[in-house]
């Protein structure tokens, strides 16, 4: 894990930024909410910094590349990503293309490697879901199919991740659901990844039953809970940038850039679908880890568990209450196979996710 990460305040910003030339790359609410906007007027007092493009759910490759072309007219020593997953992977992919002056379709589509020598990067989330702040992951849309593609590289990873739970006290009930059901997956698909380990699989295991224990009562802004929320989602992010996800994300994607529906209630809609598809064929003790985890004696317990916590915390549990019909379920399950299905533990066809559609319609 070369992030070091710092559990405290946004406030300890101010030494790591002190005489820097640093570029923010930000949500585009984030620096507008409390209490983050009154901490950055003292922050930076003893910095030259520029504030970038405001970078919006599902950024796409225009966006990051202009943000890079920001970052070279700059000429930042130090690049500050603060706000969801959205702000941290654009700030990911425009760090790479600025410092290896091509564009960010260079890196994703043909997957030239990161350039060395790049500027270091902090990542502060305001969410608990991404783990994006520890991960070596950046995803993006293109915008000439509306498909997201990720680029995967070592030297993605931030080399400082600040993480403030205050950050997220204010963070909408929706957006925390949303968000803690993306960590949910994000550690469940760890667990019986094909590249799951014992150590791996400590992290993934604790972060779902801290998301399993948290994530309702965070949605009533409850903060201790927002607390164990952050941190859930940082052990679920560590998981799974050494194991990689598996079928549902990829499942997701269309849901997101055809629906409009958020990353991680569109991963959560996937959930129920593929524990059962993948349950039944994983070996005993990946099995007996996932039941204990879930405090469940079989798979049906867990699917329940699971569609229980996404009704507590107000996300609907059927495609068709997302505006999705019969004539829909093609369209999504032929864009529903990526690079990391080839990860999920037991073989996934587009039939599959049909089915797994037409049983949630």
């Amino acid at each position: 894990m070369p992030a070091r990460v710092h559990w405290g305040s946004l406030n300890d910003l101010e030494p790591l930024v002190r005489g820097k030339r640093v570029f923010i790359v930000s949500g585009s609410r984030t620096l507008g909410r409390e209490p983050i906007g009154s901490a950055f007027e003292g922050i930076f007092t003893d910095a030259v910094y520029m504030t970038g493009h405001a970078v919006t759910p599902n950024p796409g490759f225009c966006l990051a590349n202009t943000l890079a072309d920001q970052m070279r007219a700059f000429g930042p020593d130090l690049i500050i990503a603060i706000g969801g997953g959205s702000a941290m992977d654009a700030a990911k992919a425009a760090r790479i293309s600025a410092s290896g002056n091509a564009g960010v379709e260079e890196y994703f589509i043909k997957k030239k490697a990161a350039p060395l020598g790049m500027p270091p990067l902090i990542a502060v989330p305001t969410t608990s879901g991404t783990g994006s702040e520890v991960t070596p992951v950046s995803v993006l849309v293109n915008e000439a199919d509306l498909s997201k593609i990720s680029y995967t590289s070592p030297m993605l990873i931030p080399e400082t991740a600040l993480l403030d739970p205050g950050l997220t006290y204010s963070m909408p009930a929706v957006v925390t659901a949303s968000t803690g059901m993306d960590a949910l997956c994000h550690a469940l698909e760890s667990l019986w990844s094909r590249r799951s380990n014992p150590l791996t699989r400590i992290f993934a295991s604790r972060a779902v039953k801290g998301v399993l224990t948290s994530l309702a009562s965070s949605c009533m802004s409850n903060k201790d809970s927002r607390d164990s929320m952050m941190y859930s989602s940082l052990l679920a992010g560590l998981a799974f940038s050494n194991t990689g996800v598996t079928g549902i994300h990829p499942a997701s994607y269309p849901l997101t850039t055809m629906f409009g529906v958020p990353h991680g209630h569109a991963c959560a809609m996937f959930l129920p679908g593929f524990i059962r598809f993948n349950m039944k064929d994983l070996s005993g003790d990946i099995r007996d880890i996932i039941l204990n985890t879930f405090e469940c004696s079989n798979t049906h317990e867990i699917i329940a568990r699971v569609d229980d916590l996404m009704q507590q915390t107000g996300l609907c549990t059927r495609f068709s209450e997302l505006g999705i019909t019969i004539r829909d379920i093609e369209g999504i399950a032929s864009r529903g196979i990526g690079r990391s299905t080839a990860n999920n533990p037991k073989r996934v066809e587009k039939q599959d996710i049909a089915t797994m559609i037409e049983e949630k319609l």
